[in-house]
């Protein structure tokens, strides 16, 4: 009887949810009430935001860049002000901001602000729907709850130097090129089931009464639940069309672009944001390894993920890599060489591996000699943290369905890596920046914990047969 019911309600909210007035309308509410919150936290990190009114400032003054975006601003006993570069990274985003403040004539940052919220708001529920898509409208749902309702998340998408919105622009690319991927190569999935399709059973019951017959269509039984199932699952996916070089040639052109011009903001946490864009390729590799069962997702074979994961990890070495030198040329005074080992002997071995802690101020000596493990621990001890891991491990492990199982699995590999890529290589930085690096844990991970444990009660007591 429960299961009828809830079945019942699934397929009338499935019915409002076609309807694209109803859609848009809730998704415009959806991101206004996001890009609020954001906006609320604005200036959360006002030690770092403070070097785009200072970029502004300096501009005002006109105060040579020298290429760098974003800027320091001191003011000596009789009120002069003096200005100098921060040189570890491009700081596009100070340049960005500054041309909006001049362009729209403002007269404070707040509008600024707002933007940035609005933005971020923007991308993130973009991001979520193209992850409902891949991995399920439930997965998508979480995804964004679990950003939205995070602090974390909150105080990152407020603030102008982080620029959240930007780290979500490589992931939007991507997931939308592997979609078309998988429409056009045939990929393996299971679709989304239809419940006011007639079967052959219902067909066969009530062909003579049309009243019985059109409300045993607004009600499905689990019998024609499980029906429906069997035949989706049995029939292969149809090839859409051919790859069109001009689209993919686009799309991977616009990823490039995008891993640059968000190397060129900072360099922090590009790996995670990297790996979180390759997130389906690695879920589908994972899940494909794993077992040979139909996916209960839009998957590409293992051998097509790999491909495409590991050509799309090579754009966005190159695009990283654009930038970089670009920033060793700024960085060297014209002298790539010279560039490259500041950046190196200052910014790499300080802030992620390798450096010693002789070769630099003792404030960072701790860092320096922690080890990767320590830094994952740092990371993974939170109780709720370690709560919610242990109990989607116990998930996977009751999961009865071969399919169900190695997909949460998959899920949780796939998306753990992009954290831990950053507490690993960003090991120093990682260590000493733990008052916000918590956020990268949301970036998928902290939403497959919450699938795993919900999806599997979703299907053992309410919808076993999906």
């Amino acid at each position: 009887m429960l299961r009828d019911l809830f079945t019942q309600f699934v397929w009338k909210v499935d019915s409002i949810a076609q309807k694209r007035v109803y859609i848009t309308s809730f998704m415009l509410l959806v991101l206004l009430a996001t890009s609020t919150l954001f906006y609320q936290h604005a200036n959360h990190f006002g030690d770092v935001d403070y070097h785009i009114p200072a970029t502004i400032l300096a501009q005002s003054h006109d105060y040579d860049l020298e290429g760098y975006g974003l800027s320091f601003v001191k003011s000596d006993e009789l009120g002069a002000l003096s200005f100098s570069h921060y040189q570890s990274a491009i700081g596009v985003q100070g340049f960005l901001y500054a041309w909006l403040y001049n362009v729209l004539e403002l007269e404070s940052i707040k509008p600024l602000y707002r933007l940035t919220a609005f933005f971020s708001a923007l991308c993130l529920l973009i991001c979520a729907v193209l992850l409902g898509k891949i991995f399920g409208k439930a997965f998508g749902i979480i995804f964004f709850l679990s950003l939205f309702t995070s602090s974390w998340v909150a105080n990152f998408s407020g603030s102008l130097y982080f620029s959240f919105g930007f780290w979500f622009l490589p992931a939007i690319v991507a997931y939308n090129l592997y979609i078309y991927l998988v429409n056009s190569l045939g990929g393996g999935g299971k679709e989304g089931l239809d419940f006011t399709k007639e079967t052959p059973q219902n067909s066969h019951n009530h062909s003579a009464n049309p009243r019985i017959l059109k409300k045993h269509q607004a009600s499905p039984s689990l019998q024609d639940t499980a029906q429906a199932v069997a035949k989706q699952s049995t029939t292969p996916r149809k090839h859409s069309k051919p790859i069109s070089t001009t689209i993919l040639t686009l799309l991977c052109l616009v990823f490039t672009l995008t891993i640059a011009l968000r190397a060129s903001m900072s360099y922090e946490f590009i790996t995670s944001i990297i790996l979180f864009s390759l997130s389906p390729f690695i879920v589908s590799f994972v899940y494909e390894l794993l077992t040979d069962s139909k996916a209960p997702f839009l998957s590409l074979s293992v051998k097509r993920a790999f491909n495409y994961g590991l050509g799309l990890f090579i754009l966005a070495c190159v695009g990283f890599g654009l930038t970089f030198m670009l920033h060793t040329y700024i960085r060297g005074g014209g002298d790539l060489w010279a560039g490259l080992i500041d950046i190196y002997r200052n910014d790499f071995l300080r802030r992620m591996v390798g450096g010693s802690a002789k070769d630099f101020d003792p404030v960072y000596a701790a860092s320096l000699n922690a080890n990767a493990l320590e830094v994952i621990r740092i990371y993974l001890s939170k109780p709720l943290m370690l709560l919610l891991l242990g109990v989607s491990i116990f998930a996977c492990f009751k999961e009865s369905s071969k399919a169900y199982r190695a997909f949460y699995i998959a899920l949780i590999m796939g998306f753990a890596l992009s954290a831990l890529s950053w507490f690993v290589l960003g090991k120093s930085h990682s260590y000493i920046h733990r008052h916000f690096c918590f956020v990268l844990w949301y970036l998928g991970f902290w939403a497959s914990l919450l699938y795993a444990p919900i999806y599997y009660l979703y299907r053992r007591f309410c919808h076993s047969t999906c």
